[in-house]
């Protein structure tokens, strides 16, 4: 510009001019950082410079979150952000969390690190949480994304094979059934669940999606659970809100059932032959009932078998399940919500057989005041079993027992179901329409309100007061309607029937429970220097309360009612036994102790009150010590480079005493028993009144002594880890009677005593690798573990000889060993037979070729029950048509593997020490007398070339099999009979693809994941026919085990 020009202008322009451009410099960089900006980068892995997909990426201000993505396939984010984001999160399973200031960037790189170990995991314990470094107690804990990849409708049967100790056994697969037994080292039926802090039983029905994370305490680390403790504890922790925006997760699946193994019964033609072989099997009075006429009908097609599993026998079934979820929180507040729904049809035709659970959960959490947080837990559980008036092991047995040769229908004419043994049509009896229905309806709610405050004068010092409440109800209704079977004249030509299911009636009962807990507690927790100490005192009140009635009447009309009922034949009653009002009140306390996270050192007890006992005999005192020692920690460890590829050595024991109440209930008090039986007084039916027998005035809770020692061992940056644990439990004072040590003339029932004892002993092996190569990351999990229990002094009466007292007397002896006769193979000639040295009856006349031969075991050349001896261990019946019966040796291994996208998880589970009896039709063809029909698995049998051979001529000529002839049953209790049940079987496959996160970001989507799911998939065992979990209780007619094949999918926004 001319200089004059410039001269022209007075000095004042100039002065405006530059406050002009000054307010233009400073305030244009905040217009444009107003109007936001993106950052680019890439996330990669420090071990190999290989691409990390899913990396969370979220940025903060000064105090809040501005925006957040996720790294696609190849690593690679962008994230539009304001002026207000000043650093960089990145968070990644299994890395470190790293945080990176912005400075005005627009493009920042990341390299995310492994955690070099897992042992800064927070472990929940009793009580509170503890880092995985500094557990001595026997603890392991299992994520809620663990228990996600196997699918089930049980949480305990996801559970199985993967924790060391944790023995499950999953009896059938019925829909709304839940029978899965399982026990923690085989200390006993009863372990404890606590899910959230509070006592509760309800583990099997919980939405797995609901689960952060399971820890199963099975040493003295339970002790703190007192009276409850005896047989382990299970605690169950459920998902929080988090800090960070809003999201929303569908998480669900569509799946079909097939049963896992299930014979099919024989055509009519093998059921022919094989009764004509039945009753030719006599050596007296050989007979045959069909002739080569009525084979000859059924090779022409004149007669047609009769298939009873297609009607009314469904091969592949439908279940689904759904999940929403909704996560989220601030500095102030977080929350996690959730409403689920599943849904199992069973394998009934007619659909009658279903089971359908509602689920809802809201975890809230919020600082109502500086140090004063607020929490409120709440859950609720409605569920539905509906079952034809036929209960399911009926039915099966009722489906192995029908007979080729007779009809489903009268004449063929579907409006006339056949007449067949014992009333039982199953096209009739699966069908509620029909003969009726049982429903049952669960309904739970638990809530729970707590106060935590931290003490502002008391560093590491806070109090905490919690109040639950839980609610549970059981409501069935039976309605049983008459209906009619019959049979076609074909000469009249006339239908007649036989009327079954009388009288028609209606059923009803109900039962419900609450439990009301309150918590105070002090926690400490506070490091100093190389000294951390952390304790709590907690006291805590427990009160349950039960009851219940039922009602049933016979109906007029029908109208599955009450009030449509007759007046005569009703009834009204309550069971005693579910009419409770108890409570426990105790005093807990821990104190945690380490020294530069080297040597490790836990005391914790409880002094639990009970109103089981006499009021001068409430209380008792229960504790545990624990010790650890880290020696990586030690400097000359640490500095030695020959040990510098461990990175965690720590060796542990523990020793508690533990309580049980359970069986104990009120036996101090005297009464009596009514109603006890019935008797006529002048003409009138009247309820009678027995005496309770004598009263225990001493009786006490049982106790336990339990021990532990372990070691724990990582190498190579965790990538082989060793976890050794040897135990031992020992009971005393364990209930018992005097049967057989007082004269039966004492002319009233005996109370249960203090008299008995026990121990239980086993060791338990975990092995863990994982590695990466490229981007390819795999690990490999195998645990294996191993439980028995002796009984050391079992109260009984004197024998009368030695040989009884060895047989009979269970004092220091296993309490699982099965007596029998031991299995020497099968006769393969009669020559054999004749030529045998040992006499199995009648002089061996009666044997034929394939028979089973026994061993003689006192070699006394006759075989009887002198020869038992023991032939394999059995679990501890419960009645007469149930037992529980799980494995002694439980194991699993899984794989998992991820490569891009895709990940892949499998996990094998098996069982040895194992052994079954079945019994009726799983046990021989044509049952009950011929009235039934067979299995197809007893065509394979020892069975003469031609069908018309006598089987006691010498030149018949024979075809080998695995059963006998058709008539020869093995020997109950004998190594044939009892079969051995070991298995392993592929448990679970999961194959999932997560979709790339710039794929689904313009849709608005954070994570989108499909996969393929599979449950049972194969098993190898010995047992035929059958599976080796299917269990002998209900004469074996239990629901077959299921195959499941999943296709699901999870969606967050």
């Amino acid at each position: 510009m001319p200089f004059f020009i410039l001269a022209a202008y007075s000095p004042i322009k100039i002065m405006s001019n530059k406050i002009y451009v000054f307010i233009f410099m400073c305030v244009f960089p905040r217009l444009v950082a107003a109007q936001g900006h993106t950052i680019h980068g890439k996330v990669i892995s420090s071990s190999n410079g290989a691409p990390l997909s899913g990396v969370s990426v979220t940025a903060y201000g000064p105090t809040k979150m501005i925006g957040s993505a996720s790294t696609n396939a190849e690593g690679i984010y962008s994230l539009s952000l304001s002026s207000e984001a000043t650093n960089l999160q990145f968070t990644y399973i299994g890395m470190q969390t790293l945080t990176i200031k912005i400075n005005g960037r627009t493009f920042i790189d990341a390299t995310l690190f492994e955690n070099q170990s897992e042992l800064n995991e927070v472990v929940v314990v009793g009580y509170g949480t503890q880092k995985k470094a500094s557990v001595i107690g026997s603890v392991v804990a299992v994520s809620g994304k663990e228990v996600l990849t196997t699918k089930n409708e049980n949480v305990l049967n996801s559970l199985a094979g993967k924790v060391p100790g944790l023995r499950i056994a999953q009896k059938t697969s019925e829909p709304g059934s839940f029978n899965t037994v399982f026990d923690i080292r085989g200390y006993g039926r009863n372990p404890l669940v606590v899910i959230d802090g509070v006592q509760r039983d309800n583990i099997s029905t919980l939405d797995a999606n609901d689960i952060e994370s399971i820890s199963v305490l099975k040493d003295a680390s339970a002790a703190i659970y007192g009276v409850r403790a005896a047989d382990g504890v299970i605690l169950v922790t459920t998902k929080s809100g988090h800090k960070g925006k809003p999201s929303l997760t569908y998480s669900g699946y569509y799946g079909i059932q097939n049963p896992a193994s299930f014979e099919s019964t024989v055509n009519a033609v093998d059921f022919m032959t094989l009764m004509n072989e039945k009753l030719k099997h006599n050596l007296e009075n050989p007979t045959v009932k069909y002739t080569d006429e009525d084979f000859e009908q059924y090779a022409n097609g004149t007669k047609k078998t009769t298939d009873w599993y297609a009607p009314v026998f469904d091969r592949t079934v439908p279940e689904m399940s759904h999940s929403i979820t909704a996560t989220g929180g601030s500095d102030d507040i977080s929350y996690f919500l959730s409403l689920g729904n599943l849904k199992q049809d069973g394998f009934w035709k007619s659909r009658d057989l279903n089971y359908k659970k509602y689920n809802f959960r809201s975890n809230v959490s919020a600082k109502i005041a500086k140090g004063l947080t607020a929490e409120m837990r709440l859950s609720g559980i409605k569920d539905t079993k509906m079952q034809p008036w036929t209960d399911t092991w009926n039915l099966f047995k009722s489906l192995f027992s029908q007979l080729p040769t007779l009809p489903v229908y009268a004449n063929n004419d579907p409006a006339y179901p056949g007449g067949v043994a014992n009333g039982n049509n199953p096209i009739v009896n699966t069908s509620a329409e029909q003969s009726g229905y049982k429903n049952y309806d669960n309904l739970s709610f638990q809530g729970a309100v707590s106060l935590n405050y931290e003490i502002p004068s008391v560093n590491g010092l806070s109090a905490k007061a919690l109040f639950s409440y839980d609610y549970n109800s059981t409501e069935y209704k039976g309605y049983r309607k008459p209906y009619d079977l019959y049979t076609y004249d074909t000469e009249s030509k006339v239908y007649r029937s036989n009327v079954f299911g009388t009288p028609m009636s209606v059923f009803r009962s109900f039962n419900r429970g609450s439990e009301n807990l309150i918590q105070l507690a002090l926690n400490y927790n506070h490091q100093f220097g190389k000294h951390g100490i952390s304790g709590m005192i907690t006291y805590e009140e427990l009160f349950g309360k039960g009851d219940n009635f039922s009602a049933s009447r016979e109906l007029a009309f029908a109208i599955d009612q009450l009030f449509a009922g007759n007046t005569y034949n009703q009834t009204g009653t309550q069971d005693a036994n579910g009419l409770t009002d108890w409570s426990r009140k105790s005093v807990i306390g821990r104190v945690n102790y380490d020294f530069g996270d080297r040597y490790l050192a836990e005391f914790s007890f409880r002094y639990d009150g009970s109103s089981k006992f006499r009021d001068d005999q409430q209380w008792g005192f229960f504790s545990a010590g624990l010790i650890g020692w880290r020696i990586s920690e030690e400097p000359f460890f640490k500095n030695s480079e020959a040990l510098s590829f461990i990175d965690n050595l720590k060796l542990k024991a523990t020793y508690g005493v533990l309580g049980n109440d359970d069986a104990v209930n009120y036996q101090f008090l005297s009464g009596y028993n009514f109603p006890s039986g019935r008797y006529i007084w002048n003409g009138v039916i009247q309820n009678g009144l027995s005496d309770k027998g004598l009263a225990n005035t001493q009786i006490t809770w049982f106790t336990y002594q339990t021990a532990n020692i372990g070691v724990d061992l990582d190498m190579w940056k965790q990538k082989l880890g060793i976890s050794l644990d040897i135990f031992r439990r020992d009971g005393n004072d364990l209930l018992g009677n005097r049967l057989g040590t007082l004269p039966g003339t004492v002319g009233a029932s005996l109370p249960q005593e203090n008299l008995n004892s026990d121990r239980t002993q086993g060791i338990e092996l975990t092995l863990s690798h994982k590695n990466t190569l490229g981007r390819f990351g795999y690990s490999v999990t195998g645990n294996i573990a191993y439980a028995r229990t002796k009984l050391r002094f079992q109260e009984v009466g004197a024998y009368g000889n030695a040989y009884d007292n060895w047989r009979n007397n269970p004092t220091n002896r296993y309490n699982d060993i099965w007596w029998g006769l031991g299995y020497d193979g099968q006769f393969q000639s009669l020559d054999e037979i004749y030529q045998s040295p040992v006499n199995y009856g009648g002089g061996n006349r009666a044997l034929l070729p394939g028979d089973y031969k026994y061993t003689d075991w006192n070699e006394d050349g006759i075989i009887d029950g002198w020869d038992d001896h023991p032939i394999a261990t059995r679990g501890v019946r419960l009645d007469d048509v149930t037992q529980r019966n799980i494995p002694k040796i439980n194991y699993g291994f899984t794989l998992a593997a991820n490569y891009r996208g895709f990940d892949l998880n499998l996990l094998f589970q098996g069982a040895a020490m194992t052994y079954v009896d079945y019994p009726e039709q799983l046990k021989e063809p044509l049952a009950f007398g011929g009235n039934a029909s067979a299995l197809q698995m007893f065509m394979d049998r020892w069975h003469p070339e031609d069908p018309n051979a006598d089987p006691f001529n010498p030149s018949t000529k024979w075809v080998k099999g695995y059963f006998a002839y058709t008539g020869t049953v093995p020997a109950s209790n004998s190594e044939r009979s009892v079969q051995n049940a070991s298995y392993l079987r592929l448990k679970s496959v999961e194959l999932g693809y997560s979709l790339a996160a710039s794929w689904i970001a313009k849709i608005g989507m954070q994570q989108a994941r499909i996969y393929l799911n599979g449950y049972n998939l194969l098993t190898f065992t010995g047992i035929r026919g059958l599976d080796p979990e299917h269990t002998s209780d209900l004469y074996g007619y239990t629901y077959p085990m299921n195959k499941t094949y999943n296709l699901g999918l999870t969606i967050t926004f």
